[in-house]
């Protein structure tokens, strides 16, 4: 398992560029400046950015299920299609009431202190939570 980490606690892990990653025993990638990025033209990508600023927000996973639950949401749905990695990946269900219990729906009623997003990022799927022992961290 790997996953390209950002900010403390933000992770981007699917698709397996980590894997590959970490496989050429990269460590870290720091990046830092403050000049600006130079555009062939800049209206050309603003335009671009809005238009599809504009289809996340209208699409109802990434517009809608993602900023209120967080990648939470697609526990439950993932679980129905048989493809929720359990067991080590021995199994791809688990029932009702377990999934349940790390979906969305209830780590945002239960948990959620408050949603947090990635810099600049539309959909803005982070969860700040509260844990059972009363600390607050990042996650899931």
């Amino acid at each position: 398992m790997a996953a390209v980490m950002n900010d403390i606690d933000r992770a981007a892990g699917r698709g397996g560029l980590c894997v590959v990653l970490g496989f050429k025993n990269l460590k870290a990638i720091v990046a830092r400046g403050n000049k600006e990025v130079p555009l062939p033209d800049k209206n050309a990508y603003l335009k671009t950015v809005k238009e599809k600023v504009e289809k996340l927000k209208n699409d109802p996973v990434g517009g809608q299920g993602l900023p209120l639950y967080g990648t939470a949401v697609l526990v439950n749905i993932i679980n129905e299609h048989g493809i929720h990695p359990n067991k080590n990946f021995q199994d791809g269900y688990l029932d009702p009431d377990t999934i349940d219990k790390v979906s969305g729906e209830t780590l945002t009623k239960d948990y959620l202190t408050r949603k947090t997003n990635c810099a600049s990022c539309p959909i803005g799927c982070g969860r700040e939570v509260k844990l059972d022992d009363g600390r607050i961290v990042g996650g899931p």
